[in-house]
Parts: structure tokens; C-alpha cells; sequence
């Protein structure tokens, strides 16, 4: 069918077995599974919800990973989405047969833009929609056969008896395959007594105020019904599953990295007697879960929303899920890191879930929104970073008062991704802002301080003013020299800056001598291959020639 029409939407609300309602996702899951092969040019899988910026930060970076060098797709990060995505369709035109899936496309918004204007990239769009104009597969609630069917999956077999049962479930498969998962737990309850336990259930008014918010979710007049199914799973856990259960529920609807989930529960890996594998194991035993080829458990939105109705709001590990997102992303700053450049794409829609939530404290939102950025910056997402640094600033300056450090730190590290997109006078501008305030709140020679005027000396290079440039640099590193060991990379950083500056000045010896050192720090501390390794090797290249000459 995609191969005849550019665009197929599959429309319905939610997917199956713990992680959708009616199967959209589980159905797209399938056709890739069963004809992905047929696109030579590779499938896309993107959460659409994250919005047409993250949707071509994902397929431009895949698309360059399976090009060859000549064939990158380059897409202008200045530009405006609309006109990044018209760059990106028309760069693959000339690429094979490729599949893009749009999971989860939102309720509001134009489709079109996300659309790829070339043949060569068909499109499969999942959706809760029903007024987008291209070809639709509605999936309609199950039909009393296929869903006595579901109910049955689980082991245990019932007839006609489940009948009532499964229509107060309302054809929904979520609601359908928990319930089969917890009487396959309740031996000693069938289709029957189930269903009366289901309308006696206690806390009615948490399962109103759930269902009042969520009624669209669900099939007509079965709001309660299906509420009561998620209250019997939630009261067959154990306290260790509610609590890892509860912490997913603070994330963001996408896989959360078990990597993170041991950092927010203090659950370390201990072999056999694992913390936390048990738990989760439990919530996808209970169809509560739903672990993907990684192994990282995820919730449905559904799920995740009774599960923040339904307990109390002290018991949320928002804040130190905060704290250990910061701790996980703050990697972004660690150069000896190698992994974290691809370990952290899975981590950022959870730091902006926290960073953007109640409860979470002012420095945490701020640290959170300032490695998003970089982390976004290290990818080359330039406008994606611009967004998170501006966030990070404005959660500074609504926070603390002028000039405070959290405030100057928001500054120098926003100015830093402004000059990546070409402002280096706005950038210039909130730098001497960040010398001004570091300069205030510390002592001469200060840390600090020399960050502030090492970025504000880049800055001012690239706009040629080079003489304070060079006076601010010879600042930096005698404050680095002083605060850090010999072959420490921020020195070696002051160093390579500097001995471009000079070189720029004509003062070619000192540059030499200065660029052979940041080399020699970078290439024991990075390894050769570091890119930051070979772009100071360059520039002691370009300079030794010129001296030679």
C-alpha cells in the first residue's frame, strides 16, 4: 500500500499490550518488522509529538550516517523549520527507497511540513486524528470474538462468561490485555467476579477525575470500567514495582534508559538480587510495561497518567529524578566521554519533561535546559540548542538577580551557540555581561572568570578585534595554569585559542610554541583521533608552515 500512495494514516487511539489502546503503533511495529527490507534506504522511526525540529534532527543525521561523504544531507539550522524540512525532502531526492514513520503525530498542527515532498521516502503516519486529508485505516474497537480472543492470550480460557466483562471493557486492547495479564495473577477470580470487584473498586473519585480528563481516550461510557482495570493491576504490585512504576510516570511517554532508572531508585546492578530488574520485570509480567529491544521499560500515557492520579503527590521522586538527570547529562561537558554523544539522545525528551515540571527546583530546571543545549550543540542541532540555552537563561533570570553566576553561566553558554549560527555581536553583548558578573562574584583568577574571558575572546577573534582578544586569552591561561595541572584541557584549550589569535597577529614563534603544547595535552589526555585533537594539529600545521615560509 505505501509503495502506491506517498502517505498512509492509521488512526485510532493509542497501541496494544501495555503500550497503546488500539493498536496504531503496534500495527506500524508490524509492517516494518514485515517489509522494512523492502526500503534499501532504511527506515525512520520518529516520535512526531517531539515536533518537525526533532523529526529532521533524526532523519538528517540518519540519512548522513548511511550516505556516503559526497551525499550528506546538509540542512541549514538557521533557517526556520518549515524551510529546514522543505532543504531536507528536496537533499532526498536522489536517495533510496526510505521508510518515515511519524509516531504519534498531535492533535493540533499541519501535517503537511513533516511530509517529504520526494517519492523516494514514503510516509506512515500514526495518529488520534481523524481530519487529515490522506488515505486513513481506521482501527475500530475489537469485536466481542477477537476480544475474547485477547482475554484468552494470557493462558487461562473463558467463553461465554466473559461476555459482560468484555463489554464493559469496551473493545479497548489496553484495557483488554491488563485485564488478561491480572486474571492470569487472580486464578481464583473469573470473567464474573472480576467484573464485580471492578465496580466496587475504592477510590472512586481518583478514577472520576481520571477518566473526566481522559474520557476521549477511551470507548463511550466505559470510562470507570477501564479505570478499575488499571487500579486492580496497580494493587497486585509490590511496593518496589509501585516505586519504579511511579518514576516512570514522572517521565517523559518514550523508553526510559534502565541506565537512569538505577540513578533515580539508588538501584545498582548487583547481579542475580537486582534492585530493579524484578520490579520491572513485574510491571511488564502485569502488562504495565513494555520493554523495547534495548531492554528500557515504557509506560502508555494512560498508564502513566492514573498512575500520577492516583498517588500522592509527596510521594513523587520528581526532584531527585531532577538531580539524576543533571547527573546524567552533565556528560555532555566530559570530552573523555565518548559514549555519551549517542548514550544521551534517549535521555533528553526526560530532562525536558523535568525541566519544564512543578516541583522541580530552580537550579535543577536551569542545569537541565543548559545540557540539553550542549548536548543538542554537540550534535550540530544548532537551533535546537539556541531554544534550551534560552530556556536555561530565562529560568536564571526568573530565579536570581542580575548578575548572579547561574545567571552569567546561562549567558556565556547561550552566547557560545549564538556564535556557532553567526551572531557573534549578540554574542559578544552576553558575554561581557557573564565577565562583568563572574568578575563581581569572584576573586581575581578564578575559574570562572577565565571561561568567561576565554569565550568572550573567541568571540571578539571572530569579529577581529584581536588584540583584546589576545590580552583576555594570556588572562585566561595564567588563571588556568594557576587553578588546574600541567596538561589539564581547559589550559590546553586557552593555549590552542590563543595561538590562533597570535598566529592571526602575525606572531607566529609564540603560536608555534603554544599550539605544540595544547597538542601534545589534547593527544594524551583525548587520544589523536579526538576532533579536538586534529583541529589543534591543523592549526599547528597551518602555523609551522607559515613559519617555514
Amino acid at each position: 500500500m505505501l509503495f502506491n500512495k506517498n502517505v498512509a494514516v492509521v488512526s485510532g487511539v493509542g497501541v496494544i499490550a501495555g503500550t497503546g489502546g488500539l493498536g496504531k503503533t503496534q500495527l506500524a511495529i508490524e509492517y516494518v518488522r514485515r517489509f522494512g527490507y523492502l526500503y534499501e534506504g532504511g527506515v525512520w522511526w520518529a516520535e512526531a509529538d517531539q515536533g518537525l525540529g526533532a523529526v529532521i534532527a533524526l532523519v538528517s543525521e540518519a540519512a548522513s550516517e548511511a550516505a556516503s561523504e559526497a551525499a550528506a544531507i546538509n540542512v541549514d539550522g538557521q533557517l526556520p523549520e518549515t524551510q529546514q524540512a522543505v532543504q531536507l525532502w528536496d537533499a532526498l531526492r536522489g536517495h533510496p527507497p526510505s521508510l518515515l514513520v511519524l509516531d504519534n503525530f498531535p492533535e493540533e498542527g499541519a501535517l503537511a511540513p513533516y511530509l517529504p515532498a520526494s517519492g523516494a521516502v514514503q510516509a506512515l503516519v500514526t495518529t488520534r486524528r481523524g481530519d487529515l486529508n490522506h488515505p486513513k485505516l481506521p482501527l475500530p474497537f475489537l469485536e466481542p470474538g477477537a476480544a475474547l480472543d485477547l482475554l484468552n492470550s494470557g493462558g487461562r480460557k473463558f467463553g461465554s462468561e466473559a461476555g459482560s466483562l468484555l463489554d464493559a471493557l469496551g473493545g479497548l486492547p489496553l484495557a483488554i490485555e491488563l485485564t488478561s495479564s491480572f486474571l492470569n495473577q487472580r486464578k481464583d477470580l473469573d470473567p464474573p467476579k472480576l467484573l464485580a470487584e471492578m465496580r466496587k473498586t475504592g477510590e472512586m473519585e481518583t478514577l472520576r477525575a481520571f477518566s473526566k480528563r481522559y474520557r476521549d481516550h477511551l470507548p463511550s461510557k466505559h470510562e470507570l470500567d477501564v479505570a478499575a482495570t488499571f487500579q486492580l493491576s496497580w494493587d497486585q504490585l509490590g511496593d518496589p514495582a509501585k516505586r519504579t512504576l511511579r518514576a516512570i510516570a514522572e517521565m517523559a511517554p518514550a523508553p526510559v534508559p534502565v541506565r537512569l532508572l538505577r540513578t533515580i531508585l539508588e538501584a545498582p546492578e548487583v547481579g542475580l538480587n537486582d534492585p530493579l530488574g524484578e520490579p520491572v520485570a513485574e510491571l511488564e509480567r502485569l502488562s504495565l510495561a513494555d520493554r523495547g529491544e534495548e531492554g528500557d521499560p515504557s509506560i502508555h500515557r494512560l498508564v502513566r497518567s492514573f498512575v500520577l492520579h492516583v498517588t500522592p503527590p509527596e510521594e513523587s521522586p520528581r526532584e531527585s529524578a531532577a538531580v539524576a538527570l543533571v547527573r546524567e547529562m552533565s556528560r555532555v561537558g566530559d570530552q573523555a566521554d565518548t559514549q555519551a554523544y549517542k548514550e544521551l539522545d534517549p535521555v533528553v525528551p526526560h530532562a525536558e519533561i523535568l525541566a519544564q515540571a512543578d516541583g522541580v527546583g530552580p537550579q535543577n530546571k536551569v542545569d537541565l535546559w543548559d545540557c540539553v543545549g550542549t548536548h543538542h550543540q554537540n550534535h550540530g542541532r544548532y537551533m535546537l540548542a539556541k531554544g534550551a540555552m534560552e530556556r536555561s537563561l530565562h529560568e536564571a533570570e526568573a530565579c536570581y538577580e542580575p548578575g548572579h553566576p547561574s545567571v552569567a553561566s546561562s549567558q556565556g553558554n547561550l552566547a557560545l551557540v549564538l556564535t556557532d549560527l553567526g551572531e557573534p555581536a549578540e554574542a559578544r553583548d552576553l558575554l561581557r555581561k557573564a565577565l562583568a558578573a563572574d568578575e563581581a562574584s569572584y576573586e581575581p583568577g578564578h575559574p570562572s572568570i577565565a571561561v568567561s574571558q576565554s569565550n568572550l575572546a573567541m568571540v571578539l577573534k571572530n569579529l577581529g578585534e584581536l588584540a583584546e582578544a589576545r590580552d583576555l586569552l594570556r588572562k585566561a591561561l595564567a588563571a588556568d595554569e594557576a587553578s588546574y595541572e600541567p596538561g589539564h584541557p581547559s589550559i590546553a584549550t586557552d593555549q590552542s585559542i590563543l595561538g590562533v589569535v597570535l598566529k592571526e597577529l602575525g606572531e607566529l614563534a609564540e603560536a608555534r610554541d603554544l599550539l605544540r603544547k595544547a597538542y601534545r595535552s589534547l593527544h594524551d589526555k583525548l587520544g589523536p583521533n579526538n576532533p579536538k585533537t586534529k583541529i589543534v594539529l591543523g592549526n599547528l600545521r597551518s602555523v609551522e608552515g607559515e613559519a617555514a615560509d
